[in-house]
């Protein structure tokens, strides 16, 4: 189901009838777009494959040349199709359609693909480093419909009088502004994908909305906060009892909960468009912060200083060198030399390029030895996992390098975000093109590495988690901890219902350990899980700092894992060579308070 289900367009194809159902508004920055079709096969008898693309029409010089989703509709059968668009920009207007291997002449969603439009100009992948560079951006609201659009941007603007110039002291880049997006449909039509609203920097609904949403929609909205999104919830809202572990009061009945990376504000009274400037603070504080991380993107060169995929990724200029400098004496002086005393210069005409042949194949083993055909990957994650619900969301970093780029691409789950480390999708820029098949999967597909140039991603994934560390009380009174992981445990740290803290080192998957008190440092607070989400996700201090006992952010009954490997991730590319590379998981057990 489409995040705003939007009835219109339907087009007949055949037996098939195919309805774009939404192209939710506006001209948003980061993260994923969705279009979302339904296809309805009229036909008694007859299957059919359909296959959604776009763009229909390719456009010059954009950062997206493809995505595409290939389904097979039996007969009778409906089935919804979403096509979600990555943060690179589109070109063209509207989506084509092949039917059983024919692309048909009729086209759908003829509005474009405004999603990244801006952000290519901006600065986000064009010129801007982490953390900012670029030019002003702005903070997305996305609003239910009944909420009125005119109103809140009237008391926004009240607020901060003038936002769209200089500092405004809530955006996240000097001279942010704002944009609210009214959805089209009630909370009850809302769709399940999370990733089809991880492009709005905060969900804005009322409490009697809430209650109107279906499971899977509540459960997408969820996934939303855990991996850093904001909800803000107008009015008499009671949250969810695995919700309100952490409320931290406000003011005048405004209050805030942390859940996962996420935040969810609950805002009393009952019209936003009548808030006063402390209210919108609070608003446009959470906004932002969901914005942080996207205010700008790393180089690729820049990407791999922060953190490198492979030791030494330059070219071998020296042993090249050293290759061209003989073959330049062989080719020239020598094989001159050699025919001449043997008195068979007309010889040049098939020793020159077989000499050269030579070469080529010399230069072509030189590299093989040197790099060999073997990609490599590296990932570097934090997680939050709450063992009492097995939710658990990460978020980091993902990097490859390959001598010869995969020929399969690289291969994610449905619900993992990904953020090109690029500069390619910059209109003025060119660059290399990408293509995305959500098929099977979420398919990257040619482009998104080459020969010989590391790729990173961002990534965010919500993800409901078996795997667990069970902590226990033996009948000595000592505390015993089980690793549940498919992974050895470097360090680990844990904090009893008793305060105390407690530390083992290198526990292999499936053993039991015996924790021993420790003086590490604890200082835990309910912001403490925000400001993980506000840092560049590669600086594993702010969680946990080895050499002088540090661990900040534990409460009783919880836990923080120190692994080599990214266990709660996909691989993207099998067979890729693994660098190893400190992932953290933050555990709230079973014990910890409610």
């Amino acid at each position: 189901m489409s995040l705003i289900a939007r009835s219109a367009n339907a087009e007949t194809f055949d037996d098939l009838e195919i309805t774009q159902q939404s192209y939710p508004a506006g001209d948003t920055e980061h993260s994923y777009a969705e279009y979302a079709f339904t296809v309805v096969n009229h036909s008694a008898k007859s299957s059919h494959e359909v296959t959604l693309f776009a763009p229909r029409e390719q456009g010059y010089n954009a950062g997206l040349y493809r995505m595409s989703r290939t389904v097979t509709v039996a007969a009778g059968a409906t089935v919804h199709v979403s096509l979600l668009q990555p943060p690179l920009a589109i070109t063209g207007n509207s989506v084509g359609v092949t039917i059983d291997g024919r692309v048909s002449r009729k086209t759908l969603h003829g509005g474009g693909f405004s999603h990244m439009d801006s952000a290519s100009y901006a600065g986000i992948y064009g010129y801007g480093g982490y953390g900012g560079g670029g030019s002003p951006v702005t903070m997305e609201f996305f609003i239910s419909n009944t909420m009125n659009q005119t109103d809140l941007e009237r008391s926004y603007d009240a607020a901060y009088p003038a936002p769209a110039s200089g500092y405004s002291g809530y955006g996240r880049h000097s001279g942010s502004t704002r944009e609210f997006i009214r959805s089209d449909v009630p909370t009850s039509a809302w769709g399940d994908q999370w990733l089809a609203y991880s492009r709005f920097d905060a969900v804005m609904v009322t409490a009697p909305e809430m209650s109107k949403l279906t499971q899977p929609a509540f459960n997408a909205l969820q996934n939303y906060v855990e991996v850093g999104g904001s909800l803000i919830v107008v009015g008499d809202y009671t949250p969810p009892a695995d919700w309100r572990s952490t409320p931290v009061r406000l003011n005048a009945g405004n209050t805030r909960y942390f859940l996962g990376f996420g935040v969810v504000q609950v805002i009393a009274g009952d019209n936003p468009g009548k808030w006063n400037i402390s209210q919108w603070s609070a608003v446009t504080q959470i906004a932002s912060a969901s914005a942080a991380p996207y205010a700008g993107v790393m180089t690729v060169s820049d990407a791999n200083k922060a953190m490198p995929v492979i030791e030494n990724i330059g070219v071998p200029v020296r042993g090249l060198f050293v290759l061209m400098l003989l073959f330049a004496v062989l080719i020239g002086p020598v094989n001159l030399v050699v025919l001449s005393r043997m008195k068979r210069r007309i010889w040049l005409l098939w020793t020159v390029p077989a000499i050269s042949f030579v070469a080529c194949a010399a230069v072509f083993t030189y590299n093989f030895l040197a790099e060999g055909w073997t990609p490599h990957r590296r990932a570097q994650t934090i997680t939050i996992l709450d063992q009492r619900t097995h939710r658990a969301a990460t978020i980091g970093w993902t990097a490859f390098y390959a001598p010869i780029a995969p020929g399969d691409g690289l291969h994610f789950s449905y619900d993992t975000e990904l953020i090109p480390q690029i500069r390619s999708a910059n209109y003025n820029e060119g660059g290399q093109l990408r293509g995305i098949d959500w098929t099977t999967d979420q398919h990257l597909e040619s482009g998104w590495v080459t020969s010989r140039v590391p790729a990173h991603f961002r990534l965010r994934k919500p993800h409901l988690e078996r795997q667990r560390i069970a902590v226990a009380v033996e009948p000595d009174g000592t505390l015993t901890a089980t690793n549940g992981f498919t992974a050895d445990l470097r360090r680990f740290y844990y904090v009893h219902t008793d305060g105390k803290a407690y530390a083992a080192e290198h526990v292999a998957a499936g053993a039991k350990m015996n924790l021993e008190p420790s003086k590490m440092k604890i200082a835990s607070t309910p912001e403490s899980r925000r400001m993980i989400f506000g840092s560049n996700w590669l600086d594993s201090e702010i969680l946990y700092n080895g050499e002088n006992e540090t661990v900040p952010m534990l409460g009783q009954g919880e836990y923080l894992a120190v692994l080599d490997n990214a266990i709660f991730l996909e691989p993207g590319l099998e067979g890729a060579a693994v660098r190893p590379s400190t992932s953290l998981v933050y555990g709230i057990t079973e014990l910890a308070p409610r």
